[in-house]
């Protein structure tokens, strides 16, 4: 008689479930479930070997001991990561260049290093191409490693269509062989070097991989190269620019330093949904925002710094933004004062139907920072918000206030009313501060100080508000998380003392998640007034 199985038990759906919630746990004790039966082996395993991480990091363990052991099995096809790795995670291997500075901070030396630099040697490669199954790759790339070879072994894998390489120059790259790829969903680039030849084996991959979607292009000058001059966007796709192109690119990350985004480019980029530009938007031509309107590409994800007028343009030539992110910038730009208003008044009403997501990188105080109109007339048209950062201005007590201040109960009982399917609100607080503390004061204690004390005006009585029903929406704000809660009933029982008011609501307000023995609540008061800025030059922020 057959053995029973836990299929004779338990439904296939409930062991199913089962193992998805063991994944949240031990990892130790997730494996071990391979071997309760044939049957919970056959789906644990998968998930045990899904990602293959292969590297020669040394440390207190003594793990690094079974590197030779590890590599060798996967050469020989007998490991179970042959059969299941879906992901190859690749970095730390063993300098083959030597450099009189870097090599004395090497982790391995001596002996150990020369038998390591062996193991490398015979098994490395091998290894990475017994794994036929791996649809991405993440490598990070040392100029002084055997990156060559690891290129070479990873263009013969039949699945892959996923390439991430992150290139760290710690000496000239002299080649990167990338023709060697081809049919490749998703390629990222970042830190890659800027040499013609490695350009030239770029464009190549991107000739062969046609049904491209995503291409993240992350430039860096080479140390003691000569300097490249700004290569076009264009020049690098022209051989897929073709008369019959079906343009696939969805996702498009660029450094706007180094790579020139023109209409000359705008063919390629007629499926783009996702667009991300690194580094000043000034580097982009005004004319390639009109070539992606008159294209008819129609962005659903925007992130740039600065906004700037051609692009205030664009957005208001079509409808459909779901994200935009504004991003860490060091300056504006000199009309700042005339594309906030646009953006708030304008764009937004024109995105309101589709906007789920609207995020601030920076927490300078000026233009950005969040005043009534800004979101009367913009941000509460967005209905189906679910993430929403805004610039909250949080003067000290003696500051010469700049801006209007929002009373953050009115702030939150607003947002309760307006955005009924918000998940996250992020609070960036900023003030005026002064360029140099003062009264004992140092730079990361000052503003952790200051952290805290609008972590305590988020929680103090002023900051409650009155609504009909609890907020679904947490809170985030400075370093840390809130969520709404009920007003607890107070003794004297009277009406405002218990929180529950007329009409059906009740009183709300905003404590922490969880508490933290890191976070010390402290009134504002404590920040010494010689801290807080009140003069006309410029402070940090």
């Amino acid at each position: 008689m057959a053995n029973p199985s836990i299929l004779d038990v338990f439904p296939l759906d409930i062991v199913e479930l089962v193992i998805r919630e063991a994944k949240n746990y031990d990892r130790k004790d997730f494996c071990g479930l391979r071997l309760v039966c044939k049957v919970v082996n056959e789906l644990v395993e998968p998930e045990v070997f899904s990602t293959i991480t292969i590297d020669f990091i040394r440390d207190d363990s003594e793990g690094w001991k079974n590197i030779p052991e590890f590599l060798s099995s996967l050469a020989s096809g007998t490991s179970p990561y042959v059969r299941r790795a879906k992901e190859l995670q690749l970095s730390g291997l063993i300098p083959i260049q030597s450099d009189v500075y870097w090599s004395q901070f090497d982790p391995w030396q001596d002996e150990e290093r020369e038998t390591m630099l062996a193991c490398q040697k015979e098994w490395l490669k091998p290894a990475i191409e017994s794994l036929v199954q791996v649809e991405r790759v993440e490598f990070v790339a040392n100029s002084r490693e055997p990156y060559h070879d690891v290129l070479s072994a990873l263009a013969t894998l039949p699945r892959l269509r996923d390439l991430s390489i992150t290139f760290h120059s710690y000496s000239p790259f002299e080649d990167v062989p990338f023709a060697g790829f081809s049919n490749l969903n998703s390629v990222r680039l970042t830190g890659l070097p800027m040499t013609p030849h490695i350009l030239d084996g770029v464009k190549a991959l991107l000739a062969k991989s046609p049904f491209i979607t995503e291409l993240l292009l992350n430039p860096s000058r080479q140390p003691g190269a000569p300097e490249v001059k700004r290569t076009e966007l264009s020049s690098m796709v022209e051989d897929v620019m073709q008369p019959n192109l079906i343009p696939t690119l969805k996702q498009l990350t660029i450094s706007a330093a180094l790579l020139n985004l023109s209409p000359s480019c705008a063919p390629f980029l007629r499926s783009l949904t996702g667009l991300e530009i690194l580094n000043d938007s000034a580097h982009v031509q005004p004319s390639f925002w009109k070539s992606l309107q008159d294209s008819g590409v129609h962005l659903q994800e925007l992130k740039v710094a600065p906004l700037r007028q051609p692009i205030v343009d664009y957005l208001l030539s079509y409808s459909g933004l779901r994200d935009f992110t504004l991003d860490l910038t060091h300056s504006d730009t000199e009309d700042v004062e005339k594309i906030v208003p646009r953006f708030f008044h304008a764009v937004l009403p024109r995105h309101r139907d589709a906007i789920q997501s609207i995020s601030f990188r920076h927490t300078k105080l000026g233009p950005w920072t969040i005043i009534q109109s800004y979101l009367d007339e913009g941000v509460y048209h967005c209905k189906k918000l679910k993430y929403l950062t805004l610039i909250y201005y949080f003067p000290s007590p003696n500051e010469k206030r700049t801006h209007p201040v929002i009373p953050l109960a009115n702030l939150f009982r607003e947002i309760s009313d307006n955005l009924p399917q918000l998940e996250t609100l992020r609070l960036e607080h900023t003030r005026k501060f002064q360029s140099s503390f003062g009264c004992g004061f140092a730079y990361e204690q000052y503003f952790q100080t200051v952290d805290r004390a609008f972590a305590s005006r988020i929680i103090s009585s002023e900051s409650q508000f009155f609504h009909k029903r609890r907020p679904q929406f947490d809170l985030e704000a400075a370093g840390t998380t809130f969520i709404s809660k009920p007003v607890h009933a107070a003794s004297s029982g009277s009406e405002s003392d218990s929180g529950i008011g007329s009409g059906g609501g009740r009183y709300y307000r905003f404590d922490l998640l969880k508490a933290s023995d890191d976070l010390e609540l402290l009134p504002d008061e404590v920040v010494s007034d010689c801290d807080a800025y009140s003069g006309d030059e410029l402070g940090f922020f």
